[in-house]
């Protein structure tokens, strides 16, 4: 029951809808699609995510509804229904109808939960950088230093259940230059391809700052985003990535460095790849 300001009751109006468990085929789903006039624009990374983890059978039902109006329009469900064309994948939803259609600027009007916040609830320390750090470790089997949510939460599970000691580098590198997870990701494929003592000695140098030898590439990379600090015109977070990577490239060798030239597969580590990382091989065909 619900009560206005002079505290006399007031009659909930039940809503006129139909809701119901259904199985999406990608057939209907391309047909509901077709009621998809009011919807924002598709965000192309949110679509591919959710194709994937359908094609691979990680789709987990939550109890996310696809919403149409009663003047039929697709008020929700765009970025799932295309995901479902796109993957030829069913999945499970609830299906309402019969909304108004000025219920569709509440919809989604929350926040998304991230895969942080997933390793909070599960109790790890740290679990901000750490999730950005299992991340990481993907993008560098990919080879490419991009934007760190192009993984969906069961992708990131995928890699951390390979690799659960990546929670360790995490917590060595806390507080080592901004909490960078490149150099707790550097760190653990270090570790994990042998170089035990190298990978903490560049972790140290990178906390430091001391020069191990002349032209120490770690000591050079670091002074060079630190005068990028205090630039109007700064670089690129994505030339930053491949500078630390630079660095470990030429520290794991010994070799000097006096220039900061990056090639075009600047963004690799000897002995890691998709398939060591546990990246699935879905997500460099469905994008």
């Amino acid at each position: 029951m619900v009560w206005n300001v002079n505290k006399k009751p007031l009659e909930f109006l039940k809503p006129q809808i139909k809701y119901e468990l259904v199985e999406i085929t990608p057939e209907w789903a391309a047909d509901l699609l077709k009621l998809n006039t009011k919807n924002r624009k598709m965000q192309d990374n949110s679509v591919s995510q959710y194709a994937r983890d359908m094609l691979n059978g990680n789709f987990v039902f939550n109890g996310n509804t696809i919403c149409l109006s009663d003047t039929n329009v697709l008020l929700d469900g765009q970025q799932r229904l295309t995901a479902c064309v796109k993957s030829n994948s069913s999945f499970w939803t609830i299906l309402i109808a019969g909304l108004p259609e000025s219920s569709m600027v509440t919809i989604d009007s929350g926040r998304k939960r991230t895969y942080s916040n997933q390793l909070q609830i599960r109790g790890y320390p740290n679990h901000s950088l750490l999730a950005s750090t299992i991340a990481q470790l993907g993008l560098i089997a990919l080879g490419k230093p991009r934007n760190l949510s192009q993984f969906t939460i069961s992708e990131l599970d995928e890699i951390f259940d390979n690799h659960p000691q990546v929670a360790d580098s995490a917590s060595f590198v806390k507080g080592t230059y901004h909490h960078n997870p490149l150099l707790a990701a550097i760190h653990y494929i270090a570790k994990f391809s042998g170089y035990e003592d190298l990978a903490d000695d560049f972790i140290k140098t990178w906390k430091d700052g001391q020069q191990n030898y002349e032209d120490d590439p770690i000591v050079f990379i670091r002074e060079k985003l630190n005068k990028d600090q205090t630039r109007i015109k700064r670089m690129t977070a994505e030339h930053k990535c491949k500078l630390i990577m630079l660095s470990w490239n030429k520290f794991c060798k010994a070799e000097p460095l006096r220039s900061a030239k990056i090639s075009i597969h600047g963004y690799k580590m000897q002995g890691w790849d998709i398939k060591k990382c546990g990246v699935n091989k879905n997500h460099t065909t469905i994008k």
